[in-house]
């Protein structure tokens, strides 16, 4: 049951790989995809551990996402799209920031350039996704997500369904 709720509040706490809309228009589900990016877990020789989904939570790169993405990674490659039709390309890197020990959560902040420059405190505008009050979503409602499936060179998966 806890395993239950857990999930569930995961999905209720990472809102652009979730739109609790139904019928989401194709100019709605561009806007959204821009905001999901694609991490991928780097060890301490910058070989890819593990890749997973997150997303942007705010215009200067902080990245909502879960700790198993991240787990036993020590740098981070973040990756975007710039249309849903195409793969997505490695446009930053990020420094993990927070973990939460009880549920499957984490923040990154993007903080370099793919070329590995700092960016500084003025970041470029990113499009974000601001979080959902949980209790805006609730059990039977239709539910939108937006994530990769965590495998190399793979496309913005869109799934419909309801919680």
């Amino acid at each position: 049951m806890r395993r239950l709720l857990v999930g569930v509040l995961i999905l209720l706490l990472t809102p652009s790989m979730l739109a609790a809309q139904s019928g989401l228009s194709r100019q709605q589900i561009e806007e959204i995809a821009q905001t999901v990016v694609l991490i991928a877990a780097l060890d301490q020789n910058g070989d890819t551990i593990s890749l997973g989904s997150g997303t942007f939570i705010d215009a200067s790169g902080t990245i909502l996402t879960n700790r198993h993405v991240v787990e036993g990674g020590v740098d981070f490659a973040i990756f975007t799209i710039d249309n849903i039709r195409n793969q997505p390309s490695l446009r930053f890197y990020a420094s993990l920031t927070g973990v939460s020990p009880d549920i499957d959560l984490a923040v990154l902040v993007t903080d370099r350039d793919k070329d590995g420059r700092r960016l500084g405190r003025l970041r470029t505008k990113l499009p974000f996704m601001e979080l959902n009050n949980p209790s805006e979503i609730g059990i039977g409602d239709d539910i939108t997500i937006f994530g990769f499936p965590g495998i190399p060179n793979c496309f913005l998966v869109v799934t419909k369904s309801s919680i």
